[in-house]
């Protein structure tokens, strides 16, 4: 059997705790929207991403087995900009569920 490397209940150790102690004071209605990246490749690379991730919160019949698993992609669609009108979501503080 594999030895575990690291603690799998990793929001608690020592790097997470002062965000979770801080988390009820984040604004998360000011998140700065990451810049586009200029290059052709990795532009290309983002809009599939984009269109992917887009595609996946709004098709009625997608659904994530975890509510985390959802999560994973819509915060990167926040944090670009491009999250889809009418869809909303919780930032969930750092935690296990």
């Amino acid at each position: 059997m594999a030895e575990t490397v690291f603690d799998s209940k990793s929001p608690e150790n020592d790097e997470f705790k002062p965000l979770i102690k801080s988390w009820t004071s984040l604004n998360l209605d000011k998140l700065d929207v990451i810049q586009k990246p200029k290059n052709r490749g990795l532009k290309r690379l983002l809009e599939t991403f984009v269109s992917w991730g887009q595609t996946l919160v709004t098709d009625p019949t997608v659904s994530f087995l975890r509510a985390d698993y959802r999560e994973m992609v819509v915060l990167p669609l926040i944090m670009l900009g491009e999250l889809p009108p009418g869809i909303t979501h919780k930032i969930r503080a750092p935690g296990g569920y």
